[in-house]
């Protein structure tokens, strides 16, 4: 049982990208999946995050739509050319987004604002139903 008092069992080597560029959200997604045992890294854009692909591999990115120089819909279909097996979840603050052609591309997405519990939830179902079977996190 984590400090926390929550149950957990997830082994460092699942490593998860955080691709977001609004500070405060960046630090509390990559802090909230630090805290139940994954390896997180967290950049500010999309440009960022293909570079950490590139000398990386990551189980699963987590990013926003909505950023500068590089909208998350360009930096999904870049990163699938760097890993097409790389699982995607999509945080957005917009009910129109993700379109039907983009849910087609992802894993799962969160709509700001969520509760860190179901931001968990999510993040294990994707990893669980993408067969990492290492990657289990009990709440």
């Amino acid at each position: 049982m984590g400090p926390d008092g929550e149950e957990r069992e997830v082994r460092e080597e699942t490593r998860i990208l955080v691709i977001e560029d609004d500070p405060d959200m960046r630090f509390i997604l990559k802090e909230t999946l630090k805290k139940i045992g994954y390896r997180v890294q967290a950049v500010e854009s999309g440009l960022e995050g293909l570079e950490a692909m590139r000398r990386e591999r990551f189980h699963l990115a987590v990013l926003n739509l909505l950023m500068p120089e590089m909208g998350g819909e360009e930096t999904i279909r870049e990163m699938r050319k760097i890993d097409p097996q790389i699982a995607v979840v999509v945080v957005t603050g917009s009910p129109a987004w993700p379109t039907e052609a983009l849910k087609a591309e992802i894993q799962g997405w969160i709509y700001k604002p969520f509760r860190l519990k179901e931001l968990r939830s999510l993040v294990r179902d994707v990893l669980e139903a993408m067969n990492y079977s290492n990657c289990h996190y009990i709440i």
